[in-house]
């Protein structure tokens, strides 16, 4: 489910502008009009066009509560209406509230006494804007509901846009993937995008982050040197953003997959565009490559292949950061390595600056496996963020992904269950301070997002978590005092 990046662009523009503004360039968003009711009168159509084009969708504090489907946390609270006749076998909508509420979105088809859940979301809480895509049958009416996610909050300046779901590009599948020419040092750049691109189910999950995003896919035969270097470039300094990539081996395209490596960030902090290689392949085989942007992002890049072998100077096989004993043990593999000087770990509290703290000579040219660990004995109290820089002989630095562990806190509390897929309830040691703050960080995506979730009350020591909008994957808990404290609490994992 997602918005391409030029609609996301339309949207934000009319919700930065104020109301006289919207009225003086978008004329024709008066004759636009949600209904309190379910309804298919004309005064209540919308249209559907390829721009996306935002049009207003208001749900007055006026509106009552007229249906509920049951479904994406809906409920007996008010709600709006609208309609449209697709035009298209898939169809794409963005409901943008352009205010604090939590908005919930629903399709429906049928009668308005007997209505059919189509597809519905409520991904992004309160402010968020909330985009589906669907398959649609041309010609056929279909209902727009909206209403505040557990509220009867007014969303008095909503818009809307409703545009047919472009088609994904050739290769948003293995069977249909780019050929990649690795025989020449990246004389051969390949014009790429990923818009409108679908998650490819059934291949093994590369890891760096990755979360079910989009992908598409690319192909390259190993060369004799038995090396391949892939290497990803923004467009103009644009592109998809901070994007990843995973190369794959198998028999044919739709055999079983077994991933190699995956990357993240390669090209941080210049444009967050990946790059990946892989040695000690066998010349001849086919290799996959797997390209996703986080986010959902969309975009036009660059993306070439080379059998260069000087340009992966060391190959990492693992990177970890695990707490024994009070301290945070830092591990890592290597497979090979060439003309290699030192690792350099780094640390950071709030994953942007990081600084260095110890430093381990690398063993300068290898052909085998070797194992390196260093230990951060005095780690920052809640969540270490920690990566890898690895400095060639001539100074040429290359850094890992980020990985995190959480230190042990001041604070310590029973979490239950864990794993949690619906509610998680905080069973604290003592009582917090008034005015503290419970806050959830993720490692599903590298922005480590924050997102406030309770404020706790004088004595409170009891708390339930609704984690069902959480992406799966591990989260960590922490308290923010009044004063600006942040104490650890525990981590759980969201399935």
């Amino acid at each position: 489910m997602k918005i391409s990046q030029s609609a996301l662009r339309n949207l934000i523009r009319v919700s930065q502008l104020s109301g006289a503004l919207c009225l003086a360039h978008l004329p024709a968003l008066a004759q636009y009009v949600a209904s309190d009711a379910c309804s298919y009168a004309l005064a209540h159509k919308y249209t559907v066009d390829a721009g996306c084009t935002p049009r207003a969708f208001h749900k007055p504090a006026s509106f009552t509560a007229t249906y509920d489907p049951g479904s994406c946390g809906s409920g007996a609270y008010a709600d709006a209406y609208g309609w449209f006749t697709a035009t298209s076998a898939s169809t794409s909508m963005t409901f943008a509230p352009n205010t604090a509420q939590d908005p919930v979105l629903h399709i429906l088809t049928g009668a308005c006494g007997a209505l059919t859940t189509v597809v519905c979301a409520d991904d992004l809480g309160p402010g968020g804007s909330e985009s589906i895509s669907f398959p649609t049958v041309i010609g056929q009416n279909y209902i727009i509901r909206v209403q505040t996610s557990g509220s009867n909050n007014a969303m008095a300046d909503g818009q809307v846009c409703i545009y047919p779901t472009p088609p994904p590009p050739p290769n948003d599948e293995p069977c249909h993937a780019v050929f990649l020419d690795a025989t020449t040092n990246c004389n051969t750049v390949v014009s790429s995008t990923n818009t409108s691109a679908t998650p490819t189910p059934g291949i093994p999950d590369p890891g760096c982050y990755y979360g079910g995003q989009p992908d598409v896919w690319y192909s390259t035969i190993a060369p004799p040197s038995g090396h391949i270097y892939v290497d990803s470039y923004a467009v103009n300094g644009d592109g998809p953003g901070d994007s990843g990539m995973a190369l794959y081996t198998a028999a044919s395209c739709n055999q079983p997959m077994t991933l190699l490596v995956c990357n993240d960030d390669q090209d941080y902090p210049t444009d967050h565009m990946p790059a990946i290689g892989r040695s000690g392949l066998v010349p001849g085989d086919t290799v996959y490559i797997r390209f996703w942007a986080y986010y959902a992002n969309e975009g036009s890049f660059l993306i070439c292949a080379s059998p260069d072998g000087s340009a992966l100077p060391v190959e990492l096989t693992s990177f970890t950061a695990t707490v024994e004993n009070g301290a945070v043990a830092v591990k890592w593999s290597t497979a090979s390595e060439k003309d290699s000087d030192h690792f350099t770990v780094e640390r950071s509290t709030d994953n942007k600056t990081f600084e260095p703290i110890g430093r381990l000579p690398a063993a300068g040219n290898s052909q085998m496996p070797l194992h390196y660990a260093l230990v951060d004995r005095s780690p920052a109290p809640g969540i270490n963020y920690y990566r890898l820089a690895q400095v060639d002989i001539d100074g040429t630095t290359e850094r890992s992904d980020v990985v995190a562990c959480m230190a042990d806190g001041l604070h310590q509390a029973l979490l239950y269950p864990n794993p949690a897929q619906v509610k998680l309830n905080v069973r604290l040691a003592q009582p917090m301070p008034e005015g503290a703050t419970l806050w959830i960080n993720g490692t599903v995506d590298r922005s480590m997002a924050q997102v406030s979730v309770l404020h706790l009350g004088r004595n409170s020591r009891n708390v339930e978590v609704d984690v069902r909008k959480l992406v799966p994957g591990m989260y960590f808990l922490s308290i923010l005092t009044r004063s600006g404290e942040r104490i650890s609490v525990g981590g759980f994992q969201k399935l």
